[in-house]
């Protein structure tokens, strides 16, 4: 993958023991599908982001994880941030009330698919004055189901194209807002 660019901000990570997916606090979650994203472009699912990042856009933080919703927006492309592959998405506060800020990078963008959530974007950027307003830009994972089973081999039953051990910490995050 390319270092020097947002393009391609995907990493894929090894655990040093395997996680136990016998309790209800770590489950893997699945990456949602080409066909299921078009619902998010047209906003009949509900999305949330979830992060640590700034909450003033001034080095604040606090210690309790955030959760936000959020919806995609065609105003504005990931092209117009310098990033010209096919593999990014927007999305904006819903209703205008909060925004992924500073240090939220790497954090989930969930939506609901039926009664399932499912994994649609991992936060590359910020573009903000405030955490407030602006644009978050996502890396899409289901466009990255190659790179992904190439560089996690293991074949336990997890993962698979569509559930990537590497992703679970997600579930758990959102698991500790519930």
């Amino acid at each position: 993958m390319n270092n020097d660019t947002l393009e391609n901000d995907i990493t894929v990570i090894e655990l040093k023991s395997a996680l136990n997916f016998n309790t209800s606090s770590v489950q893997p979650i699945e990456i949602g599908s080409e066909q299921e994203f078009e619902n998010i472009k047209n906003e009949t699912s509900k999305c949330q982001i979830v992060g640590h990042g700034y909450i003033d856009g001034q080095n604040s933080t606090i210690d309790q994880l955030q959760m936000t919703n959020q919806v995609y927006t065609n105003k504005q492309k990931c092209h117009n941030y310098g990033i010209n592959t096919g593999h990014c998405f927007l999305t904006q506060a819903e209703a205008g009330n909060s925004q992924a800020c500073q240090g939220d990078s790497g954090g989930p963008l969930y939506c609901d698919v039926g009664n399932v959530k499912k994994l649609f974007g991992i936060v590359s950027f910020v573009r903000a004055f405030s955490c407030d307003k602006g644009f978050t830009g996502f890396t899409m994972p289901m466009r990255y189901n190659s790179f992904i089973d190439d560089t996690y081999p293991y074949g336990n039953g997890y993962p698979s194209s569509k559930l990537h051990l590497i992703l679970v910490f997600i579930l758990v995050l959102i698991l500790i807002l519930m």
